[in-house]
């Protein structure tokens, strides 16, 4: 399948925003109450908080499409945007999400591969990221990207609070 990724503009926040509300319910609406959700939908996905992200020069988010479909997105943070404190030399991934419906062809692997390529061009020492402690698919997922486990830190997730397992891997 041919696929592009491409960076997100300012102008396209609503198009983020319903990318970014459908696949965290896909992901996670199964385990999680739904008036957690609602309220952490509400608050991470409003067209407020999504340009804030959008224009914040230390995040970046890239759509990756086919035919103009938008299949999933990724979030990458530097220096001060990152989610917990880090040495200036490394890069987290918030988010990386597929659409259901094409999940099983490699996307998630492409948007992952692209975030390590940023990674290198900006010479980071490694790339971390936070996966909740029940997600044993994406954490299988990483450890075969040679991602270890190095702490973990409380997620907020409406009314919940959830661990997540901090992740990282050094850039050759």
């Amino acid at each position: 399948m041919n696929f592009t990724i491409r960076k997100v503009a300012i102008s396209e926040v609503r198009s983020l925003q319903q990318l970014s509300k459908k696949t965290f319910l896909e992901a996670y609406s199964e385990t999680n109450t739904p008036s957690s959700m609602k309220i952490y939908i509400e608050e991470k996905f409003s067209l407020e908080n999504l340009s804030k992200e959008l224009g914040n020069p230390n995040s970046e988010f890239y759509f990756i499409e086919h035919n103009y479909e938008k299949m999933g997105f990724l979030k990458i943070n530097l220096g001060s945007a990152q989610t917990e404190t880090m040495p200036t030399t490394t890069l987290e991934i918030e988010r990386i999400y597929i659409v259901e419906k094409h999940q099983g062809k490699k996307l998630g692997q492409s948007l992952l591969n692209f975030a390590l390529k940023l990674g290198k061009k900006r010479a980071v020492d490694f790339i971390w990221l936070g996966v909740w402690d029940q997600n044993h698919k994406a954490i299988e997922f990483y450890k075969r990207n040679q991602f270890e486990t190095f702490s973990t830190h409380t997620f907020v997730l409406g009314e919940e609070q959830q661990i997540d397992l901090l992740m990282k891997r050094y850039l050759d």
